[in-house]
């Protein structure tokens, strides 16, 4: 009777050490699942990342320009837009309607020294370029609100200058562009140039 309680001792504990080997078996199984399952995931997150973190091309770019008229210096801050096979004149920008002369925030022109534009007395600092595009003319704005964005905020109250320019044909310029063109009397001008347009403002030193 003793050997029969010994073989049956002998029996169960052999079974709870097979069910205990399969536990932990199944048990390192899942674990194994969800490391590489959060491996894949990690992956996957890494590869959202990486495409996400691509810089995407800037459309229109924040550009400058500076230059001497009458040995005063002159700073433009402008965003460029391109034409990318646009009607530009009189759709993408209205004629007869107040532009910011580029995109996003006002162009702005800053004057180092007291300037005349086109005549008119301007003081030096820091102003909004704004323009009215028109078929036959432009009406060219200096104003004092330089910093905003488009022209919601456009005050004509704080206009220190306008005056209009005759728009001349000029050859395709893909992106806009300004630029600061001195003269040898003291005198230059401001340029605007965009797809087959081009305006010209003239600038000299204040006596």
């Amino acid at each position: 009777m003793k050997n029969v309680w010994i073989l049956l001792i002998a029996l169960l504990f052999a079974g709870c050490s097979s069910g205990s080997d399969q536990t932990e078996t199944a048990a390192e199984s899942e674990t194994s699942t969800e490391i590489e399952l959060s491996e894949q995931e990690t992956d996957t997150e890494s590869d959202s990342e990486n495409e996400s973190g691509e810089e995407e091309e800037v459309l229109s770019p924040e550009r400058e320009v500076s230059g001497e008229i009458g040995g005063s210096q002159i700073l433009i801050e402008y965003s460029a837009p391109s034409v990318r096979e646009r009607i530009i004149w009189d759709d993408l920008v209205p004629y007869g309607e107040i532009w910011v002369s580029g995109a996003h925030m006002a162009t702005s022109v800053e004057f180092e020294d007291d300037m005349l534009v086109n005549g008119e007395p301007v003081p030096a600092g820091k102003y909004a370029f704004f323009t009215i595009p028109g078929e036959e003319n432009w009406m060219v704005i200096i104003n004092e609100h330089w910093d905003q964005h488009q022209a919601g905020d456009y005050d004509e109250e704080l206009d220190v200058a306008r005056f209009d320019v005759e728009p001349m044909a000029n050859d395709h310029t893909e992106q806009l562009i300004y630029s600061v063109v001195s003269e040898e009397d003291d005198s230059g001008f401001i340029e605007l140039a965009w797809e087959e347009i081009k305006i010209r403002v003239p600038v000299s030193v204040a006596d």
